[in-house]
């Protein structure tokens, strides 16, 4: 399989996530699922086992990549995923979708959150 972005966005159009594994050195890794709904690719990435001074770094890197991506819809970082159950891709894609929690970081760009609150 490629391994460009795109390619990686086009088996997410499967029926099922694919799974990748980032390696931040040679012990470490953070495995990602790619998923689609409709256009929009939904990106998840699992910290569990990273200290916490690695799962910062990951974390900074992932807010660096949605901030500076013009069609990042938004990002959220919560240590309780998934086991609270909240679909927060419900409240990305849905404007009228209510914010199921308060999490430890959400960041959704101005113009996103300006005509979701209208």
């Amino acid at each position: 399989m490629e391994t460009t972005f795109d390619a990686l966005l086009t088996e997410a159009n499967l029926p099922r996530p694919l799974t990748v594994q980032l390696w931040i050195d040679a012990d470490t890794d953070v495995l990602t699922s790619i998923s689609a709904r409709g256009d929009v690719a939904l990106i998840e990435f699992d910290l569990d086992g990273l200290t916490t001074d690695e799962a910062h770094r990951a974390v900074a890197a992932v807010l660096w990549l949605a901030v500076t991506d013009t069609a990042s819809l938004g990002l959220v970082v919560d240590s309780r995923l998934p086991d609270t159950g909240a679909r927060w891709v419900d409240f990305f894609l849905d404007g009228s979708a209510a914010k199921p929690y308060v999490p430890e970081l959400l960041w959704q760009p101005r113009a996103y959150r300006a005509a979701s609150c209208e």
